[in-house]
């Protein structure tokens, strides 16, 4: 699958977030624009993650782009990163002080619940464009119900935390308003658009997870077109081959396991994922973990196919499981494995 975790915007136009990147010192290369993604991505698979009537948009090239052409400039003071600062410049921060129980990831999310509808947070250009999603982070019971017992210990654990963080942000900051719900829309946002960056901290070097205005525009691929590094604190997006004109412009995640894409971004990739190193024990421990997927897999689509769940979500969770079951199957010679996929799965209780 080519296209991945494409980018909604459901509450405001781009111009607008353009002309304050300009301002800052950022923006688009000049043959660059937002487009529409056109017609041939796979839009079934994001049924779950987006709201159908929505656009989705990535960066496209409007000329053609040699090797090397800038995509995107931007300094990294105009995003947000998981750092006390940007707590303190935040509309959530002028009223709270900075609550040092829980981790930057819930900070971050926080700004984000808070200042997106804060009249004058100094983010409020780019935080009016952020899409309206509360997936992959906040899990229906329909859709948890889809999870193996080698995925659900994760998703329960992941929605223990997060409740323990908004109960703490209440406590701390009088936090009622925004709810729960709004806190794990900002989680949603944190877990699939920061970047990793290195930066220059007092002369020395320290890596940071940011959010950054249009950089944050590129979608995956598992075969990208740009690169991105950062340079004196501005991150410059360049192509990496030549681009076609009207060809989407494109990004590798740094993640190559399918159970941090599923959590993280609400997609499972078909190329560019790692299978890691196999489980240890030898050949009868592969062949039951083989087992045990290949079972799992037969359950899941038992569920699908007489439940009425949710299949989008539950193909991607097929993904997952047919992925870890195919490099477990590598290691192992073909007399040792059954494929068997007939009727094994037990009744819904």
């Amino acid at each position: 699958m080519k296209w991945a975790w494409l980018v909604v915007f459901a509450r405001a136009d781009i111009p607008e977030l353009l002309a304050w990147c300009e301002k800052k010192g950022g923006g688009l290369g000049a043959g660059v624009e937002v487009g529409h993604v056109d017609s041939g991505a796979p839009r079934g698979l994001f049924a779950s993650i987006f709201d159908q009537e929505s656009e989705l948009r990535g960066l496209v090239a409007k000329t053609a782009l040699e090797k090397g052409a800038p995509v995107v400039t931007m300094p990294l003071l105009t995003g947000l990163a998981l750092h006390v600062a940007d707590w303190q410049k935040s509309a959530l921060g002028r009223s709270c002080d900075v609550v040092e129980d829980l981790s930057n990831e819930y900070l971050l999310a926080a700004i984000l619940a808070v200042d997106s509808t804060a009249p004058h947070s100094p983010w409020k250009p780019y935080l009016d464009t952020l899409p309206l999603i509360d997936v992959p982070r906040i899990w229906e019971k329909s859709d948890a119900a889809l999870l193996p017992k080698s995925l659900v210990r994760r998703a329960k654990n992941q929605r223990i935390r997060d409740r323990r963080a908004y109960r703490v942000l209440v406590a701390e900051c009088s936090l009622n308003s925004p709810r729960f719900e709004a806190l794990g829309w900002g989680l949603a946002i944190v877990s699939s658009r920061v970047r990793r960056v290195r930066v220059d901290r007092n002369g020395q070097w320290t890596y940071l997870r940011m959010l950054v205005p249009l950089v944050d525009l590129l979608n995956w691929s598992s075969d990208p077109n740009v690169k991105c590094d950062v340079e004196n604190s501005v991150v410059y997006c360049t192509t990496i081959r030549p681009v076609d004109s009207g060809e989407h412009l494109t990004v590798a995640y740094d993640k190559t396991d399918p159970v941090d894409f599923l959590f993280d971004y609400g997609f499972v990739p078909s190329a560019g994922l790692d299978c890691g190193p196999p489980p240890r024990g030898g050949e009868p421990i592969l062949k039951q973990a083989h087992d045990d997927l290949q079972a799992e897999i037969n359950d899941l689509k038992y569920k699908l196919r007489h439940h009425g769940h949710h299949e989008s979500r539950g193909d991607l969770i097929l993904n997952v499981l047919r992925f870890k079951k195919a490099c477990l199957r590598a290691h192992l010679p073909d007399a040792a494995v059954d494929d068997d996929t007939g009727p094994q799965a037990t009744e819904l209780r």
